[in-house]
């Protein structure tokens, strides 16, 4: 199975698990850009079962950024554009890219990690509450270089 037919696979069988169906509200949220191929196969998922779809861009480097330059009351507020998109989604998909640290990882301080993660978790309960939802950790070249695993067979294992 080639990318393609895996990324097409993986998106019917996550849609069919979440029974997305026409009319209802989808939002997909996508960490990292590496990932956008798999994006890409899911929202045509999703328009094929003529459902009505939304994505937010909420990549982790722009965390790793806030929590190294924001105040920590800054990064105790939960994004409203996420909560947004919760309140207005029946379904929700998280696709985190698996993407090899950066040196931004490990500048940020405890106390803003915590902040921030308790924004993530107001975010978490609404996905909970409000929402069928998925959550799909992707492979990417960059994690199987980093790990030193071949691209396709990452793939395949996935």
């Amino acid at each position: 199975m080639n990318t393609i037919e895996t990324w097409e696979a993986v998106s019917t069988a996550i849609a069919d698990g979440l029974r997305i169906s026409a009319g209802e509200r989808v939002g997909i949220f996508l960490t990292d850009v590496a990932a956008i191929d798999f994006l890409s196969a899911l929202s045509r998922e999703v328009f094929r079962r003529d459902a009505i779809l939304h994505v937010v861009l909420a990549d982790e480097r722009v965390d790793r950024i806030a929590a190294i330059e924001s105040d920590l009351s800054s990064l105790g507020q939960p994004s409203r554009l996420e909560e947004l998109s919760m309140e207005h989604s029946e379904v929700h998909i998280s696709i985190r890219g698996m993407v090899p640290p950066d040196a931004l990882s490990e500048q940020a301080t405890v106390a803003a990690i915590a902040a921030q993660r308790k924004a993530k978790g107001a975010i978490s309960a609404l996905r909970w509450r409000e929402t069928r939802w998925a959550i799909a950790r992707v492979p990417t070249p960059a994690w199987a270089d980093y790990i030193g695993v071949p691209f396709e067979r990452l793939l395949a294992e996935f």
